[in-house]
This record gives structure tokens, C-alpha cells and sequence, in this order.
């Protein structure tokens, strides 16, 4: 009933979206801080760089660990690496699975339409593959994986591994984004909480 009623407080709609996820994280949800180390890496691909979180299990840096590549979920133009939900979960993937994670910071429609976010994605796996090695994670042992608009986005990069022979050795897609007509029965009522309304 709080998200029906919530009235965003500025007109642009990621700030509000960010705003609104952020504290119902801080109210919600929790994670510890010191369970994995966060590095910043900066991936070039052709004409851009792509933002990179990697999170390890605190005390694991030196290891060679199994590899996690996460897309976030934001209906494609929402959400970014340090959205607190994101933050939280993959910190908390790395300490509970003892994976590096590498959370993605693709770029968002409408300003980089189709097909931007998944050549982002493929860009990442590709220097996950390539740069193992010193990267410290196992190239035979990467899965993919993402939430909502990160789930669609992270099928699609599975074809697209499939297709240009990129290893991954499993996906996990959490309510992925596979259904985008518009007659689906659940639309008016839901559309302007889950961002369908202007998707």
C-alpha cells in the first residue's frame, strides 16, 4: 500500500527510483559491510568503459575463485552498481558462496537503446574470460546471472555466449523480464509500481 501511495520527490524519475529502492533497503534489508572486499575496475570496450564492481570474500583476495557476473534489475533504464540493493546482494553472494562478483554497470535506455546493454554485458564476460588469470577467478567456473530486466539481459547474453563461444558454466535468472506484451492481465494495477507504465 506504501509503494501505491509513494509520491516521488523530484521529477526525474531515476533519482526518484533510486531514492525510493535505497530506503526500503535501509529499512529492510542488511548486509555486512566487512564480509568481502570491493575493487572498482574499468573495462575498455571499443568506444566506451565499462564500470565493474568486483566484491571477494573478505580474507579470499589472494584466491582463485568461481565467478559470479551480475546484472541489475531497473526495467533497462534504472538501477546502477551502487544501488543498495545491489551493493547488498552481491556482497552478500561473495561472503555466502565464496565467488568473486562482478557487478556491471551497462548502460541504460533510452539514451544507449537496444542493443547497448547487452553489448556491455558481453563486453564484461569477455574480459572475465580473458583476464582470469589475474583476475584471480576460475575461467571454467563463471556463471551469469541477474534480476528482473538483469534476468532478460542475462538470457540473452547466454545465446550470445553460445553463439561466440564464451564459457559459463551456469545461469541464474531471478525474475527475469520474458514477457513484454501488453496485455498482460496483472498491467493496470501494477504497471506504475513496477515501471511497465513507460517502459
Amino acid at each position: 500500500e506504501q509503494l501505491r501511495s509513494w509520491e516521488p520527490p523530484t521529477a526525474n524519475e531515476r533519482e526518484s527510483a533510486r531514492l525510493l529502492s535505497d530506503s526500503l533497503f535501509a529499512r529492510h534489508g542488511s548486509y555486512d559491510a566487512a564480509a568481502a572486499t570491493v575493487v572498482s575496475h574499468h573495462v575498455v570496450a571499443e568506444d566506451r568503459t565499462i564500470r565493474v564492481e568486483e566484491y571477494r570474500p573478505a580474507g579470499r583476495e589472494d584466491e582463485t575463485l568461481p565467478a559470479y557476473l551480475s546484472l541489475h534489475g531497473g526495467a533497462f533504464r534504472l538501477g546502477d552498481v551502487e544501488e543498495l540493493i545491489n551493493v547488498g546482494l552481491c556482497s552478500r553472494r561473495s561472503a555466502d558462496a565464496g565467488f568473486a562478483v562482478f557487478s556491471v554497470n551497462y548502460r541504460l535506455a533510452p539514451e544507449h537503446p537496444y542493443p547497448a546493454a547487452i553489448e556491455d554485458a558481453v563486453a564484461a564476460l569477455t574480459w572475465l574470460i580473458e583476464d582470469a588469470e589475474s583476475l584471480r577467478i576460475d575461467p571454467e567456473r563463471i556463471v551469469i546471472g541477474g534480476v528482473s530486466a538483469g534476468g532478460d539481459l542475462c538470457a540473452v547474453l547466454a545465446l550470445e555466449a553460445r553463439d561466440r563461444g564464451l564459457h559459463v558454466c551456469g545461469q541464474l535468472l531471478e525474475v527475469p523480464v520474458v514477457d513484454l506484451r501488453d496485455e498482460a492481465v496483472w498491467l493496470d494495477e501494477y504497471a506504475e509500481i513496477n515501471g511497465f507504465s513507460t517502459l
